[in-house]
């Protein structure tokens, strides 16, 4: 259980969870007794204070530089000895996972120290965990897009993400379309740039919220028909409620910084792209399932890539073609599926590979509808026929979530 060289670790308790011998690592190698919030955690503590290490303290507890009790909230970043790793996180990442191996080579999320009481997750030394692909250089990542302002149906997925069912993930590929056409763009911008390790790429309702673009084909004043101009002075109106919110909070800037793309490398080497809704563009008809191999090859054309995940048509898929894996996680927040769940896709990889899950989760579809018509939003009714399942395409539940 201990790592280090020392038979006299002893027990210890933190919040009346036993850790007995199953420490840190490195007992026996200088490290000594100290507490935590008055509890003893015996001889093992965060890894070799005492090797070099200089003295810090947390709430009083002298931990030497290893001062690494989670992330964020209170938590100090990096390796124990004083080497950062990307994204460093030693105890806790949500419920307490470790990130990174305790001498300094990172394990890309593999996790391995405790879980609740102090119960590792797979050897300190990089013995591939439970639900790892083979290696050590584990990552694990939530890919989603669209959520539409729907914040009622972020909040399930994220729920679902961090289950006690799933692994902990080590970080969020988010695809575009955040707040417009949704009752609740603020919340959603809350929870969006809250999450750790997030990489976001512009939707084509971004550009539209921060340029004055719009998506009109025909422009308002050359349209004679009226029920047109109805849908046209709608698509207006939206924009503004949501422009008007995103100023408010000053999101404004973060949304004019979002790239078109982004492009990521896996452990095995292979290429990712990152796109709202194909290769070099926010906007236009994506991938649908309607169209030819002739067609989406012209899509993928240049797109360097092994990897293409992208998001626009609100259609979860998972295709392969001309050698390039195109995968889309669905909506979030304006589902078209015939479920009407809320859609996003977990992606695990290391050095063997990777490998690509579509989950789709359930949510209050009424209470979303009804914080639409309760912020006097002026496209509600727009957003309920999502809502309601109006909006559903022909083509049946999705093969991926069959």
């Amino acid at each position: 259980m201990s790592e280090g060289t020392h038979e006299g670790t002893r027990e210890g308790t933190h919040k009346e969870c036993p850790y007995g011998g199953a420490f840190f690592g490195g007992a026996g190698v200088g490290t000594r007794e100290g507490t935590h919030e008055g509890r003893p955690y015996g001889l093992a503590y965060f890894w070799a204070a005492g090797v070099g290490t200089r003295e810090g303290t947390h709430k009083g507890c002298p931990y030497g530089l290893a001062c690494f009790w989670g992330r964020g909230r209170g938590y100090a970043r990096g390796h124990p000895q004083g080497v950062p790793l990307r994204g460093g996180a030693f105890w806790g990442r949500g419920r307490g996972y470790a990130r990174g191996h305790p001498q300094g080579v990172p394990l890309r999320g593999a996790r391995f120290w405790g879980r609740g009481c102090g119960h590792t997750r797979g050897h300190p030394q990089g013995v591939p965990l439970r639900g790892a692909l083979g290696t050590s250089f584990f990552m694990r990542i939530a890919i989603i897009s669209d959520i539409h302002g729907n914040c009622v149906a972020l909040d399930a997925v994220l729920a679902d993400i961090g289950s006690e069912d799933q692994e902990a993930v080590d970080g969020y590929w988010i695809l575009g379309d955040l707040a417009a056409a949704g009752a609740q763009p603020l919340e959603v911008m809350e929870r969006v740039l809250g999450l750790d390790n997030a990489r976001i790429v512009r939707g084509n309702s971004e550009r539209y919220l921060t340029t004055g673009e719009r998506p009109l084909a025909t422009p308002v004043e050359e349209v004679t028909d009226l029920a047109l101009l109805r849908a046209c002075i709608g698509i207006l109106e939206s924009f503004a409620w949501t422009a008007g919110a995103m100023a408010a909070g000053g999101h404004v800037p973060f949304m004019l910084g979002l790239p078109l793309e982004e492009r990521v490398t896996l452990p095995d080497g292979s290429r990712v792209l990152l796109v709202h809704a194909s290769p070099g563009r926010d906007d236009g008809s994506g991938f649908v399932p309607w169209y030819s191999d002739a067609e989406m090859s012209e899509r993928l054309e240049g797109c360097d890539a092994d990897l293409v995940c992208v998001g626009h048509t609100h259609w979860p898929q998972n295709f392969h073609l001309n050698g390039a894996h195109v995968v889309n996680p669905g909506s979030v927040g304006n589902p078209m599926i015939p479920s009407l769940r809320a859609t996003y896709a977990i992606l695990e990889a290391d050095e063997s590979g990777y490998r690509v899950e579509h989950r789709a989760v359930e949510y209050d579809r009424k209470l979303a509808e009804e914080k639409a018509w309760a912020v006097q939003h002026p496209q509600a009714e727009f957003i309920s026929s999502f809502l309601r399942g109006d909006r559903v395409r022909s083509w049946g539940e999705p093969e991926v979530l069959k």
